[in-house]
């Protein structure tokens, strides 16, 4: 029984399925994972996570320059009010300050 919880979470990790139709697929397959998303292809129930291919289409760069070094970094987002936003640069600003004083680059 927790042998097929846990691939009924696997299952669900790798799908995207719901935890009734991962459930259903493990029982068909017998347990066998490729058989299990073959089922649920099969029924057209699978939704491999869309976000993987995506196209981030915006984005911003961010730019410093501390102790005669340069920093430049890329940030993807998918839509431009997310990439001009606070937290954005906020977060951008934290990597590069990171960046310059762990000496990591």
């Amino acid at each position: 029984m927790n042998n097929n919880i846990n691939k009924i979470k696997q299952l669900r990790l790798l799908t995207s399925a719901s935890i009734s139709d991962c459930k259903d697929a493990i029982l068909y397959a017998k347990g066998n994972i490729e058989k299990a998303i073959s089922s649920l292809k099969e029924k057209g129930i699978l939704k491999i996570s869309s976000s993987f291919s995506k196209k981030t289409a915006e984005g911003i760069i961010f730019l410093k320059k501390m102790f005669n070094k340069c920093i430049m970094i890329e940030i993807h987002c998918e839509t431009d009010f997310v990439a001009n936003s606070l937290h954005i640069k906020t977060l951008a600003e934290q990597i590069i300050t990171t960046l310059f004083f762990c000496n990591i680059y």
